[in-house]
């Protein structure tokens, strides 16, 4: 198993420079909170909330200006 993970690190990241990086790391850091979001919404109903659209709306509005 371990063999597999220094292959997986030395083929995705080896060649790839700094802004290739950046981008995925917080590109992870939009990802997982969105999907924590539609986990929780769905667990606990709160999808039928009013606010729900507005948030995804500033979701999205944050994701596109940086």
């Amino acid at each position: 198993m371990m063999k597999i993970d220094k292959w997986l690190l030395k083929k995705a990241f080896k060649n790839k420079d700094l802004n290739y990086k950046l981008t995925m790391i917080f590109g992870f850091f939009v990802l997982f909170p969105i999907l924590g979001f539609i986990f929780f919404g769905i667990k606990y109903n709160i999808l039928d909330d009013e606010f729900v659209p507005l948030f995804f709306i500033g979701v999205l509005v944050f994701s596109i200006t940086t």
